[in-house]
Order: C-alpha cells, then sequence, then structure tokens
C-alpha cells in the first residue's frame, strides 16, 4: 500500500491545517462504482476522532483509519477530512477512473505459452481484475474453444459454464507440444448481472 503526502494537492490556505495522509491501492486513483479500500490519518488526531465524507459517492468506515469508497462518476472527486468538534477540514483530490474491464484467464495465465501439464489440470476459464486487489466478482458464463494443429483445426466447441465441460477437458489432455488452444467469445457475469464480453485467449502448448 502506497502513502502520499496530501498538502501538495491542497490550496495554499489549508497547507497550514493539520496534515492528513491518504494510503491507497492506487495512490490516488480509484474506480467508479467500485469498493475502494482506503486509510485516512489526520496528523495527531485519534482515528476514532476522524470525519470524513465526500462530494461524489459513498464512503464507510470499517476499520480504525481505514474506509471503503466508492465513487459514483469518474473524474476529480474531493475527500474532506476534519477533526470531530472542529471547523477546519483538509480537502483530498482523488481521481475516478472508470471501472476497469475483468481479465480471462486460464491457471492465471492470459495467453501465451502454458505448459501441457499444466493445462491438462486445469478446470475450466477464470475471470478478473489484474493487478488490481479488489474481490473478483465476475463468472464466466460461456465460451468456445478450438484446439488446432499444425494450421488445422482438431476441435471446435461451445462450453457453457466457467467449468471445462467433459469433452473439452479429453481434447485439452490430448493437446500435444506446438498445438493452439483458442479460447473466445468469452462472456462473464459481474455481481450487478451485467454481462462483459472478455478478450480472448491464445496458447501455445510448450513442453
Amino acid at each position: 500500500m502506497l502513502i502520499f503526502l496530501l498538502a501538495m494537492l491542497l490550496p495554499a490556505s489549508a497547507i497550514f491545517a493539520q496534515k492528513a495522509l491518504l494510503a491507497s491501492l492506487r495512490q490516488n486513483v480509484v474506480f467508479m462504482g467500485m469498493s475502494n479500500p482506503i486509510t485516512i490519518m489526520l496528523e495527531n488526531c485519534d482515528c476514532n476522532d476522524v470525519l470524513v465524507t465526500t462530494d461524489n459517492g459513498t464512503i464507510k468506515r470499517y476499520d480504525d483509519c481505514s474506509y471503503d469508497y466508492t465513487p459514483l462518476r469518474t473524474g476529480l472527486s474531493q475527500i474532506i477530512v476534519r477533526k470531530r468538534g472542529g471547523k477546519a477540514s483538509t480537502n483530498i483530490l482523488l481521481r475516478v477512473n472508470p471501472k476497469p474491464k475483468p481479465v480471462a484467464s486460464i491457471s492465471k495465465i492470459a495467453g501465451g505459452g502454458i505448459r501441457k501439464n499444466v493445462l491438462e489440470v486445469q478446470t475450466g476459464v477464470m475471470a478478473g481484475w489484474v493487478d488490481y486487489d479488489f474481490k473478483t466478482e465476475f463468472k464466466v458464463d460461456h465460451f468456445m474453444v478450438t484446439i488446432m494443429r499444425e494450421g488445422k483445426i482438431l476441435f471446435t466447441r461451445y462450453n457453457k459454464g466457467a467449468r471445462f465441460e467433459e469433452e473439452v477437458g479429453r481434447w485439452l489432455k490430448a493437446t500435444k507440444v506446438g498445438d493452439k488452444v483458442l479460447v473466445y467469445d468469452i462472456e462473464a457475469k459481474g455481481s450487478d448481472n451485467v454481462m462483459v464480453m472478455l478478450d480472448p485467449l491464445e496458447f501455445k502448448v510448450l513442453n
């Protein structure tokens, strides 16, 4: 978790107020419609005496100085921090980006080379965010699988659900070094029940 001093982001009139520290997973970037974990501290102030509000979305404290922040729109957002009973406040500016697109993967590999002994024990296709420390809330609904050898199609099948169907699993176990495995037309559903089309995967089977 990265911590940065936010006095440099504040107007001159606020610099002489109590210094506020904010820790986030992406420095001053958060994502719209997601519960972004952040930590906010006020100089010489117990966390229980810190009041935090925002002009964009909702922010809820869940433990000591830790909060879940869910912005509702993209652009710049303000986090207003003040001491309980005090009048002076410190405004922290955050940039709100659109929700990142989930990425499909097999064994946490999103394409490229995959060893045969790794491929043949996989049970299905996963979907989630890459390099974002958020709980994955996507479930693969269906996809297509094509296996190619020396430029020729050996097998093609529609697979319902995230788990490989029995026939798909058999063909994956029967792949040879140099074969290509294509997974495409991948759709996954998030916690909002909205279906999202994911980028295709292309693997080359390695020894």
